[in-house]
């Protein structure tokens, strides 16, 4: 029975935490950056639930009695929301004095050499370094460093709690046949992977919020413009911020259906659809141009060297 008992919590634990800790090691761990981006994300998603905490405090003692499980998601959504977007829209800014660090290194290399290399430009590129940052890894390593802590939250304790007692197994009416901490597994990977679905849509929002000019190296070491553009209406921030609150709305309402009698049995496949239709729309209207044409330019170049 012991045995039985371990091996569903490790069944849990893995049901819960293998999508992002897969992700992390397979892909974020190899690069500095990258787990830097894991960690800052991870710890946005605590300050998110940390000020969901205190709203519902606030409103609560205020209206005492007043809020329900439905005023609380929407407090959470809101609060989650505002942090994806300060986050990436810090994460930019930081991006934006690492380019302008590169830029200004490079022309104090070309001026100290006495001229801009010439030839095929790999000289010029190669004395450039190259930046592991870019939409693409970015929005899957903060993604999933989000994830991560938010399917450490819903779960962790639970977890811990079936980890450290021998009585038995927790079996619960919203899902009477399965037990409590796989139904609870199985919503945390939702969560998990939806946040990093999420965490896509938002870096190309805010990137196409922001509909600056920017300035791209050349291969001959000029400067040369590009400007973001997004002619469809699936492209527009404001809709993807929009399709971004539907659908983690939507997820989260969903959950709630876990108060009532083998609620699960409706709210684990409904909360799938969500995220697969959530990638489906990721996939075909903003992932062919989910990178802007500066860093398409920078990552043609280095795989050219390369």
């Amino acid at each position: 029975m012991v045995y039985q008992h371990n091996a569903l919590l490790l069944g849990s634990t893995l049901i819960a935490f293998g999508p992002t800790v897969s992700l992390f090691f397979t892909i974020c761990y190899s690069q500095a950056t990258l787990v830097i981006v894991f960690t800052c994300c991870a710890f946005c998603c605590l300050i998110a639930i940390f000020l969901s905490s205190l709203l519902y405090a606030a409103v609560d003692a205020i209206i005492p009695g007043s809020v329900h499980g439905g005023v609380l998601i929407l407090i959470s959504i809101v609060c989650q929301a505002g942090c994806r977007a300060v986050f990436v829209r810090y994460y930019m800014k930081v991006e934006e004095a690492i380019e302008i660090s590169i830029q200004n290194s490079l022309r104090a290399n070309n001026n100290s050499d006495g001229s801009v290399a010439s030839g095929t430009g790999n000289e010029n590129v190669n004395s450039q370094p190259a930046m592991a940052l870019n939409d693409m890894s970015s929005a899957l390593a903060a993604g999933t460093g989000y994830g991560f802590m938010h399917a450490v939250m819903l779960c962790g304790t639970l977890l811990a709690s079936e980890a450290g007692d021998d009585v038995g197994t927790l079996y619960q009416d919203s899902c009477s046949d399965i037990p409590s901490v796989i139904n609870t597994a199985m919503t945390a990977m939702m969560f998990s992977l939806l946040d990093i679905l999420l965490m896509y849509l938002y870096f190309f929002a805010v990137r196409r919020k922001i509909d600056v000019t920017t300035d791209v190296l050349s291969y001959d070491g000029t400067i040369s413009d590009v400007n973001f553009k997004h002619s469809s209406k699936m492209k527009k921030p404001e809709n993807v911020i929009g399709v971004a609150l539907i659908v983690h709305s939507l997820a989260s309402f969903i959950s709630m259906t876990n108060d009532i009698k083998d609620g699960c049995y409706f709210a684990l496949p409904t909360e799938f659809g969500v995220v697969l239709v959530t990638a489906f729309y990721l996939k075909m209207f903003l992932m062919p141009s989910f990178l802007p044409e500066k860093q398409r330019i920078l990552l043609n170049r280095y795989s050219h060297i390369e």
